[in-house]
């Protein structure tokens, strides 16, 4: 009893990037010199940013705050740790986060199909199949070098440039369709803006439409027989 106590708590982890974790980690201090560790489960946990998402601990692990997605950068005492005993506050002590998010420099895009065509042309038909739509897989690039991969991520914006040729698929912004009506001279390929505003930039990329232009059919005798290979009709 009469035993002074104070609470200090840490931050173990860089916070660099949209999903990195750091573990929070306590410890009391006594009048008398000695410390020791305080358990996560004895722990209130609170964080006051939105660029931070607060996980609550389990099976022995500690109390984790992640960079959250559209986190922005911020730094100060945003975790706020306090220390109960028995249902009893203790002391409590304030944590300093640096979330420290590096600038967007660039925006790599890629497109899973090398060249697409109309669904009203031919060359969509088997045995060619040409792949009538095409989706685009999105990464940005950060100034210190990180990348980050935002396919399927509502902040990226696939705009189509050439709506006469083709048009976004309902229900998925990441992938456009050649559309079956087209003109062959004009409709060369599909053009695309894509951006990512928050965190300011963009690229454009194509991807040719092809179009069938000549079917050409070899037939061969069969049964083959002797020098039958340098037989075509």
């Amino acid at each position: 009893a009469g035993t002074a106590v104070t609470a200090a708590v840490q931050i173990a982890q860089a916070l660099e990037a949209e999903g990195d974790t750091a573990g929070i980690y306590a410890w009391a201090d006594f009048a008398d010199g000695t410390r020791r560790a305080v358990y996560a489960s004895e722990l209130n946990v609170q964080e006051s940013s939105a660029s931070l998402d607060l996980s609550s601990p389990t099976s022995g692990a500690p109390w984790v705050i992640t960079v959250a997605s559209g986190a922005v950068g911020t730094c100060g005492d945003l975790v706020t740790v306090n220390w109960q005993a028995c249902s009893t506050p203790v002391a409590s002590d304030h944590a300093y986060v640096n979330v420290d998010l590096p600038g967007a420099s660039g925006l790599v895009v890629t497109a899973d199909e090398s060249k697409v065509t109309s669904p009203s042309d031919p060359a969509s038909q088997d045995p060619v199949s040409v792949k009538t739509q095409v989706s685009f897989a999105t990464r940005v690039i950060f100034e210190n070098g990180a990348s980050q991969t935002l396919t399927g991520d509502s902040r990226v914006e696939v705009t189509v440039l050439n709506l006469d040729c083709a048009t976004l698929v309902t229900g998925d912004a990441d992938t456009v369709r050649v559309k079956s009506s087209v003109n062959r001279e004009t409709c060369t390929e599909v053009q695309v803006l894509v951006s990512v505003a928050s965190f300011g930039v963009e690229t454009t990329v194509s991807v040719p439409i092809v179009y069938l232009a000549s079917l050409e059919v070899l037939v061969s005798p069969f049964p083959s027989f002797t020098g039958s290979t340098s037989m075509v009709v």
